[in-house]
């Protein structure tokens, strides 16, 4: 499996590569804002980082961020750069602002899905699409160089770990407590509308 991403990268090194010679080409190259990314890790996996780059007109803003950033952060980013206004209900951060916080970064997951006999994509399976969360499994948050999931099925498991290869880990002192992730975790959920169940209720109760 590994051998098919090896050339899976080295395809899309080519065929970027040969879009830069033609924007050079064309004479548009300093006239074009570039985005390089990945939407997750292999095999979907939400914790691992994964690429970004943004390349402005004439080399602008030419800074390595090592903060905290996300994929929602990308639309911001062209708005501020674009001197556009970012609209309140867009999520995300300008990653060219003089302000980057160390937001945490909550996403939400699913496993039960089947992606063997569909071509072309996956499909939830018809038994894990239940209330009160339906096609989520997980929850999950970012912050700093530690990972947080909260399960979201019985029996609501809560577990951490450290990302892997992170460039500027925080202080002690600045980390989140597992009582502050799961307030976060349960104001999320209570704000997209879904019923928490007791369970999660109680768990979160004994970290206070």
């Amino acid at each position: 499996m590994t051998d098919f991403y090896d050339d899976s990268i080295l395809n899309f090194d080519y065929l970027f590569g040969d879009m830069i010679d033609q924007l050079i080409e064309s004479g548009m190259y300093d006239d074009t804002i570039i985005v390089l990314h990945s939407d997750h890790g292999q095999r979907f996996q939400v914790n691992p980082k994964v690429p970004l780059i943004i390349r402005f007109p004439n080399g602008d803003y030419k800074v390595r961020i090592i903060n905290q950033s996300q994929n929602l952060d990308i639309a911001p980013t062209i708005l501020d750069y674009l001197n556009v206004e970012v609209p309140e209900w867009m999520n995300g951060d300008s990653l060219i602002s003089d302000e980057i916080t160390k937001t945490p970064v909550v996403s939400f997951g699913q496993r039960h899905a089947d992606c063997e006999n569909n071509s072309g994509g996956c499909v939830i399976m018809g038994e894990y699409y239940k209330p009160p969360f339906y096609q989520f499994d997980f929850i999950n948050l970012v912050h700093c160089q530690n990972w947080y999931r909260l399960e979201l099925e019985p029996p609501y498991n809560f577990s951490q770990g450290e990302v892997e290869n992170y460039l500027n880990p925080c202080a002690e002192s600045e980390l989140l407590t597992p009582g502050e992730v799961l307030a976060i975790f349960k104001n999320r959920l209570t704000a997209d509308g879904f019923d928490i169940p007791s369970e999660i209720l109680e768990l979160s109760s004994t970290y206070e």
